[in-house]
């Protein structure tokens, strides 16, 4: 029993040297394999490293960025308010504009009002003094025709008186 047991233990062992021996012949491929994989995984490390710097670098880069755009956008608001602000100022002067025209309008129609009342005026005048004229002129011609038949008349007479009739 006892050699039974030696037996069975050596060919255990036998057994268990083959496996070591075949494990040690794959050791080379495994050593390979694993080099590889751990090449594999330094190349991933190294692009993940490459962009966390890039990342690192953006992200520094972000604040001067956001300062930058700060203060464009409060140019910008500056400059808004100051169209605001002279919207207002045009706005007003716009409305003492439209007042002062408003009131050269009225003033321009009084006046057109006042012109149309003196013309009418002038036009009754100018009637009243063509009347006149024309009377005048009416009384002028008979009393020149009264005259000239007058002095014919005399003049008639003092012929006469000269001739002796």
């Amino acid at each position: 029993k006892h050699m039974a047991s030696q037996s069975e233990r050596t060919d255990r062992m036998c057994s268990a040297i083959e496996n070591l021996s075949r494990a040690l012949g794959e050791w080379p491929d495994v050593a390979s394999q694993q080099t590889r994989l751990l090449q594999s995984i330094l190349g991933q490390s190294e692009a993940a490293h490459a962009r966390s710097e890039k990342w690192a670098s953006t992200l520094e880069s972000l604040p001067k960025a956001m300062k930058t755009q700060e203060s464009a956008l409060g140019g910008i608001n500056q400059h808004l308010a100051m169209i605001a602000e002279q919207s207002v100022v045009e706005s007003k002067t716009m409305e003492k504009l439209g007042g002062t025209i408003q009131q050269l309008n009225d003033q321009g129609n009084s006046q057109t009002q006042l012109l149309n009342e003196v013309v009418a005026r002038l036009t009754e005048q100018h009637a009243h003094f063509q009347s006149s004229v024309n009377s005048g002129t009416r009384r002028f011609t008979i009393l020149w025709i009264v005259t000239l038949l007058l002095a014919a008349g005399g003049l008639t007479a003092a012929i006469l008186a000269l001739v002796g009739v």
